[in-house]
């Protein structure tokens, strides 16, 4: 026996232990780990996720329950002059699936819960607590010929407990409480009608009316149950859309829509905090500003179009050269602003890299080939000029300086802040 025992319980370990609950798609743990991007999901696979998820861990409170149940069990086994192999061989396979189904919960608690291995979970689970569940719709059966009323009265109650604690327990997957019902009370009904006493006419009667009344009570929960989780699953999809649709907003208020540079605004609300900064911990500030040599002529020559493919190049030759800490914006038109929290001594090699960087032709989409060049005029705070407006200014005037004096070159600012 005990052999055999050993067996019967290795094999249903190693049974749980190979189950694949592995899986690639992120989250149903969304609500606790605060997320990850479950964007990826429909609003149905995260409620399905969050379903599964809330039917898991009530294993610990409902196991006492049942210990408690299968305990009673035991005492009315007694009273009945059950055998006390087979009171042991109940109570031991009760004990031992109550094992399993805390073991699989612990797994569970572990894993990641995902759209490919959420069903695995699910069958796992129910399976086990169908089986534990049948363990007690055994019970009447297992009772001597004849057996005594209150005993049938007493396993009768036991049923019920289980029935409805399931149903409270576990309203998020219908399917569950009523299979329980179908394990636990179909059978005690079935042995019921089979006394045909009076007694157990009015046994059989109480059950068929309260397996309805529970059973309707905990539909009715589970549909709000579940629409509640529709309800948040759908607010927190609501909630994205926003953030997506701001995030969106933010990125149109503060970037140049054709080069994806940050446009203007943004680069005079950053110069703004730079000036701050460096007035608190005195240290320079670099602003240049940039304009294309003729470039009316490249849209007059090839139109438009070619003069976006033109800025768009220029826009990621700049991006390459500068670092993550410094800034370049589209200012408009064919000007550029690039701006540092450094000295001119640190990016005096700057300004020649990138006339040579603009100088590089470039392919339109209909195979033509343009050459482009650059005047670029160097302020710094804060010999410069003391605000922002004073620095692009002083930086647009030297600018202008390069392009009289014969273009493609770059010009340090003579201006003095007053």
């Amino acid at each position: 026996m005990g052999l055999t025992w050993h067996r019967i319980t290795s094999g249903f370990i190693r049974i749980l232990k190979s189950l694949d609950f592995d899986g690639d798609i992120l989250l149903a743990h969304h609500h606790e780990l605060g997320i990850v991007n479950v964007s990826r999901l429909s609003v149905s696979e995260r409620v399905y996720l969050e379903r599964v998820r809330l039917f898991f861990g009530h294993a610990g409170s409902n196991g006492i329950a049942i210990f408690i149940g299968a305990g009673l069990m035991i005492g009315a086994f007694w009273g009945a002059k059950v055998p006390v192999l087979v009171m042991a061989i109940w109570f031991g396979f009760t004990s031992f699936m109550v094992a399993c189904i805390l073991y699989l919960e612990a797994l569970f608690k572990k894993s990641t819960l995902t759209v490919q291995n959420a069903k695995k979970w699910l069958v796992g689970r129910v399976s086990l607590g169908l089986v534990l569940c049948s363990l007690f719709g055994l019970t009447p059966f297992l009772l001597p010929e004849p057996a005594r009323i209150q005993d049938e009265m007493f396993t009768f109650i036991i049923m019920l407990s289980m029935m409805t604690v399931a149903a409270i327990s576990y309203s998020v997957i219908p399917m569950y409480y009523f299979s329980v019902n179908a394990v636990t009370m179909v059978p005690l009904t079935v042995y019921l009608v089979n006394q045909s006493t009076t007694m157990h006419d009015l046994l059989v009667l109480t059950s068929v009316i309260i397996q309805i009344a529970v059973l309707k009570s905990a539909w009715a929960v589970s549909k709000t149950t579940i629409s509640a989780v529709h309800l948040t699953e759908d607010l927190q999809n609501e909630m994205a859309q926003h953030e997506e649709t701001k995030s969106q907003l933010e990125r149109m208020a503060s970037q140049d829509s054709l080069t994806k540079l940050p446009n203007r605004r943004a680069l005079e609300d950053r110069l703004e905090m730079m000036v701050s900064e460096a007035r608190r911990y005195d240290h320079q500030i670099t602003v240049m500003f940039m304009d294309l040599d003729d470039f009316k002529k490249v849209n007059d020559q090839f139109g438009h179009d070619a003069g976006d493919t033109v800025l768009q190049e220029v826009a990621q030759r700049l991006r390459a050269l500068i670092r993550e800490s410094d800034m370049v914006a589209r200012y408009g038109g064919d000007e550029f602003v690039f701006i540092s929290a450094n000295g001119i001594a640190s990016h005096d090699g700057l300004a020649p890299r990138i006339l040579e960087a603009l100088a590089k032709p470039i392919e339109l989409t209909n195979g033509k080939v343009v050459s482009t060049f650059g005047s670029i005029g160097i302020a710094q705070f804060p010999e410069n000029g003391e605000n922002s407006e004073a620095l692009i200014t002083a930086a647009d005037e030297s600018m202008y300086i390069v392009k009289k004096t014969g273009k493609s070159g770059f010009s340090l600012s003579e201006n003095q802040a007053a």
